[in-house]
């Protein structure tokens, strides 16, 4: 863990005086609405980070594992020293995983929603 992580952590138990958890939604940039292109979801990172934020939650607006950029994304956050959580459905190609596993994410959760049969599909 970095030091922005610790003083961010021990300065939000002391005084609570910023936000420590941004929930950030990632989408394909192939859906009908959009989302923001790699340097706009950098422009988000850069602004969580300038308000004090010391975590990064990434989840809902789909599975972010889906954007082609999303370690380009994760890797940028990790290096500002922001804790990195992301969220899967644990439907999407293990190549993917690969990518997430070599990235500076930190804590990975895999929300077993879309589980149908007791199986992940790409276990």
């Amino acid at each position: 863990m970095s030091g922005k992580f610790i003083w961010r952590t021990l300065r939000n138990i002391l005084l609570r005086d910023r936000p420590y958890v941004a929930r950030l939604a990632f989408t394909a940039k192939d859906t009908p609405h959009g989302g923001l292109k790699t340097d706009g979801m950098k422009r988000v990172v850069d602004g969580l980070d300038r308000r004090g934020v010391a975590v990064i939650s990434i989840c809902g607006g789909g599975e972010p594992l889906l954007r082609d950029d999303f370690d380009e994304i994760v890797n940028y956050a990790g290096g500002k020293g922001l804790y990195i959580k992301l969220t899967s459905n644990g439907a999407v190609p293990l190549d993917r995983y690969r990518r997430l596993l070599s990235s500076r994410v930190n804590e990975i959760v895999v929300s077993l929603r879309a589980v149908e049969g007791g199986e992940l599909p790409f276990s």
